[in-house]
C-alpha cells in the first residue's frame, strides 16, 4: 500500500500474472483467426502454383493490431492521430503483404498493367485476408471479454468449415487440414480457460469455474500428448471409423425408414401434380418450347467479341478500388474511435503494483498497463445517474456471487449489507455507501439527491481490490 494510501492495491505478482493471462488470451485468439486465413491463403496460393503463406505471420497480425492499440493508448497519443496510425498500419500492412504475394514491386501494379505470370488474384486475396485479420484484432482490442471471444471461434470454425468444404481438393487441405482442425480446437478451448480465469474477478474461483478449468486442462493435455506422440495416427483415426461405421449400422433402420417415407411422400407429389395439370389443362408441350425459344434468344457472354473502351475499364477499377479502401479506412477508423475511453468488460481490471523504484518495477507496471484500457465502464454510457448506480450495484451483485457471497432473493440491500460486513471487513465503509445509494436510486423520490455515478464506480472498484487483497 503507498505511504498515506488507505485504498487497497493487488499484490504486485497477481497483478502481473493477470496481465500475462490477458496476452495469452489475445495471442490465443489471434492465432484461431490466422489458422483458417492461413489455410485459405495457401490453398490459392497452390492453386496458382505459389509457394505456402506463412502461418506464424498471419496468425500475429490480429495480435500486432491489438498491441499497437494498447501502446499507443499508454502513450497518451490523441484519438485523432491514434486513429491515422491504426488505419495507415493496417494498410499499409495489407498492401506490402500483397504487392510481395503478387510478386511485385509497388502496390499499384495490383490493379495496373499486364504481368506475365499473373499472380495478382493470390495477391488481392491476402491483402483482403491481412485487412480483415487487422481489423479483428482492432476490434479485439476494443474490448476483451467471453462474448468477443466465443464470437472469433465462431466465425473461424465457419471459415474452417468453408475451407473445408469448397477447398477439399488441394494438396494444403488435404495435408494440413486435420492438423490446422486440431490446433484450432485446441486454441480455442485455451482462449475458452483463460477467458474464464481472467473473467474472475473475485479472490478465489467458484466450483464450477475450478471444473471447467479441471476439465479443461485435462483435455488439452490429452490431446496435445496426442498429437506429440502419434496418437491421433492413421490406426486411432481408423478405429473411431469403424466405431461411427458400427455407430451408422445401429441406426440405418431408423434412416432407411426416412429415406423410404420421403420417396414416396415424392412420388405422392407428383402424382398430385400430373392430377393440377390435367385439372387446368395445362400444355406441357408448349412450356418446353417456350423454354428452348427463350435459351436460345439468351444473350450468350462467351459470343461477344467487344471489349469495352481501355479508358471505361480503367475508371471502373479506379473507382473498386477507391471504394474498397474507403470502407476499409471507415471501418478501421471506427474501431480505432471505440477504443477512447472503452475497458474490459469481464476481464479483470488491472492496477499498478506497489514495488520499489526502478526500472523492473516500471517494466512491470507498463506490462500490466499494457492489458488495460481505462476504468471508464462503457455500460454506464447514455444512461442517467440512477440507471448508472442500479447498474454499478447490479456489477456489484456479480462480483460478489463470483466471491461465493451471493445475494438470495428474499434478502433486501441492507439484509445482503449486514451478511457481507464479517466477510469483508476492508470494504465494510464502501459496501454501505453503496448500499445507501442503490436504496437511494431504487426506491427514492424522482428529485431526491443522488450521489455521483462515477464516485459510485469507484466504491465498486475499491470493493474488488479488497476482496483481492484481503485473506479471511
Amino acid at each position: 500500500m503507498r505511504p498515506g494510501s488507505t485504498e487497497p492495491t493487488i499484490p504486485e505478482t497477481q497483478t502481473v500474472a493477470g496481465a500475462v493471462g490477458i496476452v495469452a488470451l489475445v495471442l490465443s485468439v489471434s492465432l484461431i483467426e490466422g489458422t483458417w486465413t492461413w489455410l485459405l491463403g495457401s490453398s490459392i496460393a497452390e492453386v496458382t502454383g505459389q509457394d505456402h503463406l506463412s502461418l506464424v505471420g498471419m496468425g500475429l497480425v490480429p495480435f500486432g493490431a491489438w498491441l499497437l492499440a494498447r501502446a499507443l493508448i499508454l502513450s497518451g497519443v490523441p484519438l485523432e492521430r491514434r486513429i491515422w496510425i491504426l488505419a495507415g498500419a493496417g494498410l499499409s500492412l495489407a498492401l506490402v503483404v500483397g504487392t510481395i504475394q503478387a510478386g511485385l514491386l509497388v502496390p499499384v501494379q495490383l490493379v495496373v498493367g499486364d504481368h506475365n505470370p499473373d499472380y495478382r488474384g493470390p495477391g488481392i486475396l491476402l491483402l483482403v485476408l491481412t485487412a480483415y485479420l487487422w481489423g479483428r484484432g482492432l476490434a479485439l482490442s476494443a474490448r476483451v471479454n467471453r462474448e468477443r471471444v466465443i464470437g472469433h471461434i465462431a466465425v473461424s470454425a465457419a471459415g474452417l468449415t468453408a475451407v473445408l468444404v469448397f477447398l477439399p481438393l488441394a494438396n494444403t487441405v488435404q495435408q494440413n487440414g486435420m492438423t490446422v482442425v486440431l490446433a484450432s480446437f485446441l486454441l480455442a478451448l485455451a482462449s475458452l480457460l483463460l477467458v474464464q480465469l481472467a473473467g474472475a474477478e473475485s479472490r478465489k474461483l467458484t466450483r464450477l469455474q475450478w471444473a471447467s478449468v479441471s476439465a479443461g486442462s485435462a483435455a488439452l493435455l490429452v490431446l496435445s500428448a496426442g498429437v506429440l506422440t502419434g496418437g491421433l495416427s492413421a490406426g486411432t483415426l481408423r478405429a473411431v471409423a469403424q466405431s461411427l461405421r458400427g455407430l451408422a449400422g445401429f441406426v440405418s433402420p431408423v434412416t432407411n425408414i426416412v429415406l423410404i417415407g420421403a420417396g414416396y411422400l415424392t412420388e405422392y407429389l407428383v402424382t398430385f401434380l400430373r392430377w393440377l395439370q390435367d385439372l387446368f389443362g395445362v400444355d406441357a408441350g408448349g412450356i418446353e418450347q417456350a423454354v428452348q425459344q427463350a435459351e436460345e434468344n439468351q444473350t450468350r457472354i462467351d459470343e461477344l467479341t467487344e471489349s469495352p473502351p481501355e479508358i471505361l475499364t480503367a475508371l471502373f477499377t479506379v473507382f473498386v478500388v477507391l471504394v474498397f479502401f474507403t470502407i476499409v479506412i471507415v471501418v478501421f477508423a471506427r474501431l480505432a474511435h471505440r477504443l477512447q475511453g472503452r475497458g474490459d468488460d469481464d476481464v479483470e481490471e488491472l492496477r499498478t503494483p506497489t514495488g520499489p523504484d526502478g526500472f523492473p518495477s516500471g517494466f512491470r507496471d507498463a506490462f500490466a498497463r499494457l492489458a488495460h484500457l481505462g476504468r471508464t465502464n462503457p455500460g454506464t454510457r447514455g444512461l442517467d445517474t440512477r440507471n448508472a448506480i442500479r447498474h454499478y450495484y447490479r456489477a456489484f451483485q456479480t462480483l460478489m456471487a463470483r466471491a461465493s457471497l451471493p445475494r438470495r432473493p428474499s434478502q433486501t440491500a441492507h439484509e445482503y449489507e449486514d451478511r457481507l460486513r464479517p466477510a469483508v471487513p476492508p470494504a465494510e465503509a464502501d459496501v454501505a455507501e453503496l448500499t445507501s445509494a442503490y436504496v437511494q436510486a431504487r426506491y427514492g423520490q424522482p428529485d431526491a439527491p443522488l450521489p455521483e455515478a462515477d464516485a459510485v464506480g469507484r466504491m465498486v472498484r475499491r470493493i474488488r481490490d479488497s476482496l483481492r487483497a484481503y485473506n479471511p
